[in-house]
């Protein structure tokens, strides 16, 4: 059985979505998200901010309001990519 972080870096590899992985995982948006945020600060995963919103016209009226923070892209890193061969072997 793959722990949830190993879900979550799967998920990423496979270039699922959150909402992908949160169902994958039987949690939700949120906690999918932090996970993200923490395996990025500790070097598994490389974070990408896409600030697509601010050349959109609707931008100052959105009611997602994305273009506060941009979107958010996720990669493995090599340390990720190791702690998943590892994992699976």
């Amino acid at each position: 059985m793959e722990s949830f972080s190993e879900g979550v870096l799967s998920g990423v590899q496979k270039n699922l979505s959150v909402a992908e992985i949160a169902k994958l995982n039987s949690t939700n948006h949120g906690v999918v998200s932090q996970m993200l945020s923490n395996l990025a600060r500790h070097g598994y995963l490389e974070e990408h901010s896409l600030g697509v919103c601010t050349n959109c016209p609707m931008a100052g009226s959105c009611g997602t309001m994305p273009h506060k923070s941009g979107i958010k892209l996720y990669a493995l890193t090599e340390k990720g990519r190791r702690y998943l061969n590892e994992t699976t072997q």
